[in-house]
């Protein structure tokens, strides 16, 4: 991102040109193309003299079709850039930015939590499972168990597991935020 944001508002027509582009990055949001919507919100953002409420808007939606760290790292730039705003003055359009600011933080923390907790029940899960397996297999009076079975046991005793079954964690931290379409 190589914008520089610009204090001053734009004129009408490089307005429109911005509100145009973030429109667009919106119509592939609500369509499910999330990987055009972060493309294009990447291409608002290399614009020069981007206008401030403008790339706030861009780095919300761009926060909500990233990966949970770039998306906390996005909002923490639209929370500064929300700052430096009210440094120069106080408007309804920053309390609003504000706003939308700290509520998707808050969604990303609360889908943070909800994550954690799952994979917590799923590692808990699959050490219950192991136990059970390793019951049964091993012969009645043996202490032994067979090196193949434990190589597995061993990958889920530390916490390890398939690139599968954490590949939804690793993934976009997609929030359930409907439709992004800007009221403003």
């Amino acid at each position: 991102m190589s914008s520089t944001v610009s204090n001053e508002p734009p004129d009408e027509q490089t307005a429109q040109l911005y509100q145009t582009l973030l429109d667009k990055a919106r119509e592939y949001y609500d369509a499910g193309n999330f990987n055009e919507c972060r493309e294009q919100c990447f291409r608002i953002l290399d614009h020069t003299e981007l206008p401030r409420y403008t790339c706030i808007d861009t780095l919300h939606l761009l926060a909500t079709v990233s990966y949970f760290n770039a998306a906390v790292e996005y909002l923490e730039l639209a929370a500064a850039l929300i700052n430096e705003a009210d440094k120069v003055a106080t408007s309804d359009m920053g309390q609003l930015l504000r706003q939308d600011n700290l509520d998707l933080t808050v969604a990303f923390e609360r889908q943070k939590q909800v994550r954690m907790e799952a994979q917590k029940k799923k590692m808990s899960a699959g050490e219950g499972e192991q136990k059970g397996q390793e019951a049964q297999a091993a012969p009645s009076g043996s202490q032994g168990t067979d090196s193949a079975a434990g190589d597995d046991s061993q990958k889920i005793v530390e916490g390890g597991a398939s690139a599968g079954e954490v590949g939804d964690d690793s993934g976009r931290w997609m929030l359930g935020l409907g439709s992004l379409k800007s009221d403003r």
